[in-house]
């Protein structure tokens, strides 16, 4: 067995290969290995460099979870990076050579790659520009013996449509995105700040890392905190924070002013008023999504349909020419789709939901 075969896959981040060769190989067979279509001899091959190298084992199962996300809400950023940093740095590797000979090595080792792209549809990769809300950054991309200074790279983007997600960043800081919540951050992720911008709601949970401190960006507000656990809530109109654990500071950008949380404590910022406001909350009430809970207390109707659209990114309405204010709700579910939610609170309060087009409209059977 030649050496290059021993050497472990990530290894290649901070070598010069002898044979790339071997890596297009290897990235053939794990395509190839995932689409069903290895010969025995190609799964002996296989078999032989996974056991060669931790890191190449390593490599493998990162595809491998990536995988498994297609039936989990549980998502891993992390493998991906790892991977696409690889293969960008295979492709380096092998700039200068003809278009023919990239195009036939990677029929299959882009098989893998392009699985795991399949795979995470909810990361889109575009050119959206950089999000930080201070001055642009420029980055530089090193590509084997080119330097491409000034080179704007896409951002990470990460949504969902399902009542809870959740996503791991780079650093191993774990996030829960609400339906219909948006989170980007930058390709240089873990430089002086670890800089994040979220539209919508989301739970953070962050590691401590007084090194880097970590940034939250959600209209003009900016939260900074070291390591901490705290719920954001965005909207057009505000943001608002509810702080569990730890300390974080929070402020209006285009004004400089700030304040310091306590856990337990909450803050609201009007973007129509321009001004920030204390209080404390109820960390069941603002947590329980997170867990999949969508609850109802003698909810009205209108608070209904809010929290219905809320949990589930949907766009229910009440029938204009109903009474409903009669009508109040209790009741609690977990990891419960919407057609059932509607189905029981149906039987329960005699509405049905009638479709017009893209409308779904909340309409009474009898009084």
């Amino acid at each position: 067995m030649n050496v290059e075969i021993h050497m472990g896959i990530y290894g290649v981040l901070s070598v010069y290969m002898i044979r790339i060769d071997l890596l297009y190989k290897m990235n053939e067979l794990i395509g190839k290995y995932f689409l069903n279509e290895l010969t025995s001899g190609e799964q002996g091959q296989l078999a032989e460099w996974r056991s060669a190298h931790p890191d190449n084992e390593a490599y493998f199962q990162d595809i491998a979870r990536l995988q498994e996300c297609k039936v989990s809400r549980e998502v891993n950023l992390n493998a991906f990076i790892r991977v696409n940093q690889l293969n960008e740095k295979i492709r380096d590797y092998e700039y200068g050579r003809s278009i023919e000979r990239k195009r036939k090595a990677y029929q299959y080792s882009g098989a893998a790659a392009l699985l795991i792209l399949v795979l995470f549809g909810g990361v889109m990769y575009g050119l959206m520009g950089t999000f930080v809300p201070e001055k642009d950054r420029s980055v530089v991309t090193l590509t084997s013996s080119r330097a491409v200074t000034g080179e704007k790279r896409p951002p990470i983007i990460f949504k969902t449509n399902q009542p809870y997600k959740r996503v791991s960043l780079p650093d191993g800081s774990e996030v829960t995105l609400r339906a219909g919540a948006e989170l980007k951050w930058m390709w240089d992720f873990h430089q002086q700040y670890r800089t994040v911008r979220l539209k919508g709601e989301a739970f953070f949970d962050i590691k401590r890392d007084e090194a880097h401190p970590f940034r939250l960006y959600a209209n003009d507000s900016r939260t900074e905190v070291l390591g901490t656990s705290f719920n954001v809530e965005q909207s057009e109109e505000a943001v608002r924070l509810c702080l569990f654990s730890g300390k974080v500071k929070f402020g209006q950008v285009s004004v400089k002013e700030e304040v310091v949380l306590q856990p337990g404590q909450a803050v609201s910022f009007s973007e129509k008023e321009g001004q920030m406001v204390l209080g404390d909350f109820d960390a069941e009430a603002v947590s329980d999504w997170t867990r999949g809970i969508l609850r109802f207390d003698q909810c009205s109707m209108p608070e209904m349909v809010q929290k219905l659209n809320k949990h589930y990114n949907s766009d229910y309405r009440l029938s204009s020419n109903e009474d409903f204010s009669k009508l109040k709700f209790t009741g609690v579910f977990t990891d419960v789709p919407v057609a059932e939610v509607m189905d029981m609170m149906g039987q329960v309060l005699h509405i049905k939901t009638v479709h017009h087009g893209e409308e779904k409209i909340i309409t009474k059977l009898w009084e």
